[in-house]
């Protein structure tokens, strides 16, 4: 039933990123699906040190994808890299929609139980409740969390643990594993990885206009950053092929044209010692302006095996002092702690 499920839900699909199916065929009395032939390999099996560029493209083709079942009524509720196939040219499609839930169609797994990759199941799969396309969007931002940062945003040693952080640990931010990634990517993964579903990105269609932005933005910045060495290059070159015609001059020359010239021309002198000083006024001026401090920002992560309790007490208290601080933390046998 699965299986005829998932060609169903197929055949509602024409997406560049996502893996077609061409028909349903029976032979000797077994069925099986003629899909789609992609040469190359899952993203499970890529360097997890992939460039960022790359990364975002990939989170980009998989949110467009998804956007596209998800405009069909199709919930995939099984998103994970070794679901996702990377072509030789790069394109991501996604493939095995054996879970897949079509809306209005009929239950096939039977109700409380769940479905999917632990590691990648949202709180809401956890718990085997109803679940709607924003499970999907949870799934990618686990996904989008080991393209930039690595590694899962979830570290239990067995699946229990897992589920258990899944439903109740708030991740650190990618950029506290790498901190040379941008923090406008740490907002679009922790949305992603909302517990709450309404607290999440509502579409996939707007996941991926957050990265497309991104990479747009840094697009510009690293063309911003070319143009000025490219500037800063031509300058250089200006000025060492201006000494270099000027020491092929016969110093004698110089030192006769010069004093003609500024007698001539006294306004010239003028101007320029008037220019000298105003540089230096203005230095001096600048150099006592207070100075801009770096913005310096930091993650507290509750102890291992512990899960910060917001219902004791919300958030961190700070001493009046401002060097401890006190939260409640939650052990996994439910025992509360300060």
């Amino acid at each position: 039933a699965r299986f005829l499920h998932e060609a169903k839900a197929l055949a509602h699909l024409a997406h560049p990123n996502i893996c077609a199916i061409h028909s349903v065929e029976e032979e000797d009395g077994k069925t099986f699906i003629v899909m789609e032939f992609v040469e190359g390999k899952t993203l499970r099996n890529l360097d997890r040190n992939i460039p960022l560029k790359q990364a975002v493209d990939i989170g980009i083709q998989i949110a467009d994808g998804l956007a596209a079942a998800h405009e069909k009524g199709i919930v995939h509720r099984d998103i994970k890299p070794d679901n996702m196939m990377i072509g030789k040219d790069g394109r991501v499609q996604i493939m095995d929609f054996g879970l897949a839930k079509l809306k209005g169609g009929s239950r096939i797994t039977k109700e409380g139980s769940t479905v999917g990759k632990v590691g990648y199941m949202s709180p809401e799969q956890v718990r085997a409740q109803e679940t709607d396309h924003r499970t999907d969007i949870f799934s990618l931002g686990v996904v989008l969390y080991e393209l930039f940062a690595g590694q899962s945003p979830f570290k239990g040693v067995h699946e229990t643990a897992i589920a258990y952080e899944i439903v109740n640990v708030d991740p650190a931010p990618p950029s506290a594993v790498k901190p040379d990634l941008d923090p406008q990517l740490d907002a679009i993964v922790l949305e992603c990885l909302e517990k709450d579903p309404s607290e999440r990105y509502q579409s996939a269609p707007e996941v991926a206009k957050e990265l497309r932005r991104f990479k747009r933005e840094s697009s510009h910045t690293r063309a911003s950053r070319l143009a000025g060495a490219r500037a800063g290059m031509t300058s250089s070159q200006m000025e060492s092929s201006a000494r270099e015609t000027e020491a092929d001059q016969p110093e004698s020359r110089l030192t006769r044209i010069l004093p003609v010239f500024l007698k001539r021309n006294p306004w010239v002198f003028v101007s320029f010692v008037l220019v000298v000083v105003s540089v230096v006024l203005g230095y001096l001026h600048f150099q006592s302006l207070p100075q801009l401090q770096t913005v310096t920002r930091s993650y507290i992560l509750p102890p291992e095996g512990m899960s910060f309790n917001s219902e004791l007490g919300g958030h961190l208290a700070i001493s009046p002092n401002g060097q401890i601080l006190a939260f409640v933390v939650t052990d996994p046998a439910g025992i509360n702690q300060l």
